[in-house]
């Protein structure tokens, strides 16, 4: 690796650390994980690809991501342990050479409105790609992870495209960006 690149992926790593660190606090539109996000059977899509760096958010309520457990169960360790990885909630090509740089699972419970008492959690994970423009299409796999969810609010932003689309069940892939054509 060539130390141009090192110095690039080290940048990078520090930057989806700090984004992970104040995602309640970014806005870019909308906001991760509050009332009037929280809808019953619908999770919450952010992938944000900033080359090599892709940084994927899913929020999505509580009772829809624990399932059948038991309320006393609807604990961090829990949700730590119902996400192995990202491929639980996104499949993004294997030409693209994604490895996790870091995730995060946070559960907050909601305390006003009409949702009070109820909880959302936001899964994070910050990756880096080897060959990031091999994202040309990615594939939610929130149904198979969690049943009760039956829609997701999918964005895509990278550079130069973004993409904002409701994929309902069962789900399968969503083109996020056209082919370059080669210009002579």
């Amino acid at each position: 690796m060539t130390p141009r690149l090192q110095s690039l992926l080290f940048a990078s790593t520090l930057l989806v650390i700090a984004d992970m660190a104040g995602a309640e606090s970014h806005d870019h539109g909308h906001d991760h994980g509050h009332d009037h996000g929280h809808e019953h059977g619908a999770a919450m899509l952010e992938v944000n690809m900033t080359t090599p760096v892709v940084s994927v958010w899913m929020t999505v309520p509580g009772g829809d991501f624990f399932g059948d457990l038991p309320e006393d169960q609807h604990t961090q360790r829990t949700a730590e342990d119902l996400v192995a990885g990202p491929d639980m909630i996104l499949k993004l090509p294997g030409a693209a050479g994604c490895s996790v740089l870091t995730s995060s699972v946070d559960i907050t419970e909601i305390k006003e409105g009409d949702h009070a008492g109820h909880s959302d959690v936001t899964v994070k994970f910050g990756l880096t790609c080897t060959n990031p423009d091999a994202i040309t299409s990615l594939e939610p796999r929130v149904f198979d992870s969690f049943p009760a969810v039956t829609s997701v609010d999918l964005t895509v932003a990278g550079p130069g495209f973004s993409l904002t689309v409701e994929v309902p069940a069962p789900g399968g892939p969503v083109w996020v960006r056209p082919l370059v054509m080669p210009t002579s």
